[in-house]
């Protein structure tokens, strides 16, 4: 899952799109998409209707913005669960999404679950619907999905 952030420059840049191109197509003030157009975290600092606007006419834009936040609450729940002394075997992620077509949303649930169990968080797991999506982890005695954890601690899904 190769990937690293892109600028809003560099998204334009594939279909020839200047700056002034980008902020008449979109309506936009020049001087809004100037602000955001080589700033790689541009996708933090962007509202709404703006981001629509681009999304609108520059290819590739909705496709990054689908990516980049599939990959940075990943990234997030990774980090977070490796803090509480777990390792998550991203080969396993890769061959999950790739070959089994298992919907990445699905494997964030997964690790966010995770995170509530490590932390012994037992009010998040009770009120929340953790709904990983996988068949073959395993059921509770209430019909609930379960993430199954083996020491030493590793995630296997």
């Amino acid at each position: 899952m190769d990937w690293k952030p892109q600028t809003l420059a560099q998204l334009a840049q594939v279909s020839g799109f200047t700056m002034a191109d980008v902020a008449f197509l979109a309506g936009l003030e020049e001087s809004t998409v100037s602000r955001l157009w080589e700033t790689p975290d541009w996708l933090d600092r962007i509202k709404g209707r703006s981001l629509q606007a681009l999304i609108g006419v520059l290819p590739g834009v909705a496709e990054y913005v689908y990516r980049h936040s599939l990959i940075s609450r990943r990234a997030r729940l990774i980090e977070e669960l490796s803090d509480q002394g777990l390792e998550v075997n991203e080969d396993i992620l890769r061959r999950l999404v790739v070959d089994e077509r298992v919907p990445e949303q699905y494997l964030g649930n997964a690790l966010e679950a995770a995170i509530h169990i490590m932390r012994n968080d037992a009010t998040a797991l009770k009120t929340r619907p953790f709904r990983v999506g996988l068949s073959g982890l395993g059921v509770d005695d209430h019909g609930r999905e379960t993430i199954l954890v083996t020491r030493p601690l590793r995630c296997w899904m």
